[in-house]
This record gives C-alpha cells, structure tokens and sequence, in this order.
C-alpha cells in the first residue's frame, strides 16, 4: 500500500508528502495537514481484526477532526453498503463530492471527498 501510494503522488508530480502507515482511529501528528486520504479496511480482503468496519471508520472519523486543518480535506474509500452520510452526521465533516466505483459484483467503493462545516 505505501509503494502504491508513493507511485501515485510521483506520477501526479507532488513532492511534498508524509505517509502513514497504522490504524486511523489512533494516528497523532506533530501539527495539523491539509488533506488525508484513507481507505480503511472493509473487512473483505484486508483483515478488521474482528472490528465491524463501521465503528473502524466512525473512530478514523472522530481522530481525524483533530489532525485536519479548518480548510482542509479528507479523501475516503467506503464500501457501498456502508452509509458514509450516517457516519459523517456525528461529526464536524460534510460531504462534498461523491463518486462511485464499481469493483466487482458485490463492492462498489464510494469515493467522497469531506471537508470541515
């Protein structure tokens, strides 16, 4: 995932990046960013160690208003049977944008991109 992702951010000719590797309802930063972009396990291919995959991204969502600047951005995966609008309405986040992506027969990823109300 992190060589992926460092392929990604040359390819788009961005230089100045930090990538973290670990679990998202836990991450600390020595300041705040501008943008995260997550896809937290579903639980279908990579393991959730038991963990339903909704409290997983409820948490992510709750650590991440504290690591994200006021006008800052989140990108994030979600499978399409979880309700990602539910999930943001216990947050300080909105929904901005939204794509789908169809994977396969039984997953499509929803794409949204969050930002602070």
């Amino acid at each position: 995932m992190v060589d992926g992702t460092k392929k990604n951010l040359e390819y788009c000719n961005i230089k100045d990046y930090k990538i973290f590797q670990g679990d998202a309802r836990y991450i600390t930063l020595e300041e705040k960013v501008d943008a995260i972009v997550t896809d937290p396990p579903y639980g279908i291919s990579a393991s959730t160690a038991g963990i339903d995959s909704k409290k997983i991204y409820e948490e992510s969502l709750v650590s991440m208003q504290e690591l994200l600047k006021e006008d800052g951005y989140i990108c994030m995966a979600t499978p399409h049977y979880l309700d990602i609008h539910e999930l943001v309405s216990h947050t300080k986040f909105k929904i901005i944008e939204q794509y789908k992506i169809r994977m396969h027969k039984s997953l499509t990823r929803v794409i949204s991109v969050i930002t602070k109300e």
